[in-house]
C-alpha cells in the first residue's frame, strides 16, 4: 500500500468539484472531434490565457476508480476495498472576475476503512456509518491592480457572502498552460479526434493526453485517462483516473455577490 488512495481522492474532492455547465453541456472531452492546427495556432491558443482580460469558461472533471487488495498485518486477514471519485467544476472568467461553482462526491465499499486506517487517513472517509459523503461549493474572486485579489465566501449556514483576501481555490490553468510549448512534441491522431505525444503507445510508459481544438484554431477541450497496477495478487492497488477540460469562449457578464 505504497499510494494514499484517499488522501488523494481528497485532494480531488476539494480542488476540482458542474452544478453550472456553461462549458460542458452534453458532451464529453473524448468526444469531442479535434480539428489539426499549425504550430503557430497552438502557440497563439496557449497565448490567450495569459491575457488578463479573458474570457472563458472551463470545466473540470476529475474521476477516480481505485481498488486495494492487502494482507491486514494484525490479523492476516485478506482485505479488497474500493474509492470512487467524481468531481466537476465550473470556472467562468470574465475580464478580472472569476465564479467558481462545483460539486463532488466520493464513495467506498468492501474493506475501505480497514485499508485506510492501515494508511492513516481515515480522517478523508465518509462519517461513519455512511458509505458517501457528497460536497457541494460556489465562490467569486475579483483581481483589482493595486489591491490584489478579493475573494467571495458564502457561508453554507446562512447563505450570506463575504469578503476575504485570505483565501483561493486552484484555477487548472496552470495545467492546461504546460503543453503551450509542446507542439513540436504532439502529433495529430485522428483515432483520438486529437492531439497525442508522438511517443505514445498503448503498451509503453507515456501517458496519454489528447489536446484538441476547433476549426478557428482554439483550444476547447484536454482529455487524460490512465490505468496504473501495482503488485498483484493479495497485495495490489489499481488504480484507473480520467481528467477531462472542455472550454468555452461565450461568456456573459455576471454580477458579483452583495455583501452585508
Amino acid at each position: 500500500m505504497k499510494k494514499l488512495w484517499v488522501g488523494l481522492a481528497a485532494a480531488a474532492l476539494a480542488g476540482v468539484m458542474c452544478a453550472s455547465l456553461t462549458a460542458c453541456g452534453t458532451t464529453s472531452a473524448k468526444d469531442i472531434e479535434g480539428k489539426e492546427v499549425t504550430e503557430e495556432q497552438w502557440t497563439a491558443a496557449f497565448a490567450y490565457f495569459n491575457n488578463e482580460e479573458a474570457d472563458y469558461a472551463l470545466t473540470a472533471v476529475m474521476k477516480y476508480d481505485i481498488s486495494i487488495k492487502a494482507i491486514d498485518p494484525d490479523t492476516q486477514d485478506k482485505l479488497s476495498g474500493t474509492l470512487e471519485t467524481e468531481s466537476s467544476a465550473t470556472y467562468t472568467k470574465k475580464g478580472s472576475k472569476i465564479h467558481y461553482e462545483g460539486e463532488g462526491s466520493t464513495k467506498i465499499s468492501g474493506d475501505a476503512r480497514r485499508l485506510a486506517e492501515l494508511m492513516h487517513e481515515e480522517e478523508m472517509l465518509p462519517p461513519e456509518g455512511k458509505n458517501e459523503i457528497s460536497q457541494e461549493t460556489e465562490q467569486y474572486a475579483e483581481y483589482v491592480e493595486g489591491a490584489g485579489t478579493t475573494y467571495y465566501v458564502k457561508n453554507e449556514e446562512t447563505g450570506a457572502w463575504t469578503k476575504t483576501s485570505n483565501q483561493s481555490f486552484y484555477l487548472p490553468i496552470s495545467s492546461i498552460l504546460r503543453y503551450a510549448t509542446g507542439f513540436a512534441q504532439f502529433t495529430y491522431s485522428a483515432e483520438n479526434k486529437g492531439y497525442i505525444p508522438k511517443d505514445y503507445t498503448p503498451e509503453g510508459s507515456e501517458e496519454l493526453v489528447v489536446i484538441k481544438f476547433d476549426k478557428d484554431g482554439k483550444l476547447v477541450a484536454i482529455y487524460n485517462p490512465s490505468t496504473d497496477t501495482d503488485g498483484e495478487g493479495d497485495e495490489e492497488e489499481i488504480w484507473e483516473t480520467e481528467m477531462s477540460y472542455i472550454i468555452s469562449y461565450d461568456v456573459k457578464d455576471f454580477t458579483l455577490p452583495t455583501v452585508a
